[in-house]
């Protein structure tokens, strides 16, 4: 009896520090072929309701995630004024998930995001501009060849294992216990 309630008192002490890991899947996104492009100008975005959206399989739950952009093209120029821009919602399974404005010269854009609530199985990802640019005011090229990607990011998962501390009550526990093992065994034996 007290050797089992001894295992079960090892056993939780075991479980209450656990580790964290995260796993990661990275897909090229947009992809010229796979995905599907609703850009006025292709290649060139610069018409509100430009957009391009694609699925992707997914492994584990996947809670947030980063759209890497790099854009083969910027040719927005100052021709406008207060400036030029466009700006880009992205979304996931319909529900827009992050914002994010290019603007003159910028050459690629780092897009975090976390979703409401976790996706598993197929995922739909879409980048859509929300404005339109001026005329002569240029207009932006996605990379649409594997050069964009979508990182995502799956739950967290809790893999057991011991802490220093737990490690050093275990080892007590464990003395104790081969004491007064052999004290009763020592007893028995007299």
């Amino acid at each position: 009896m007290k050797k089992s309630y001894f295992l079960i008192l090892s056993m939780l002490i075991f479980l209450a520090f656990p580790i964290v890991v995260q796993g990661q899947q990275t897909f090229q996104f947009p992809l010229q072929g796979t995905d599907t492009f609703s850009v006025a100008s292709y290649p060139a975005w610069w018409q509100n309701g430009d957009y391009v959206e694609g699925q992707r399989s997914v492994s584990g739950q996947v809670v947030s995630g980063t759209f890497n952009l790099v854009f083969s093209s910027n040719g927005l120029s100052n021709d406008c004024s207060p400036g030029n821009w466009v700006d880009l919602n992205f979304s996931v399974n319909g529900q827009v998930v992050a914002t994010h404005r290019v603007n003159i010269g910028d050459t690629s854009a780092t897009v975090p995001f976390t979703l409401p609530s976790p996706v598993s199985g197929t995922l739909t990802a879409r980048i859509e501009e929300t404005n339109t640019v001026c005329s002569n005011g240029g207009s932006i090229q996605i990379a649409d060849t594997g050069a964009s990607t979508l990182e995502l990011s799956e739950s967290v998962q809790a893999i057991p294992t011991m802490t220093q501390w737990g490690m050093i009550i275990f080892i007590l526990l464990a003395g104790l216990g081969s004491v007064y093992y052999l004290r009763r065994q020592k007893r028995a034996n007299n």
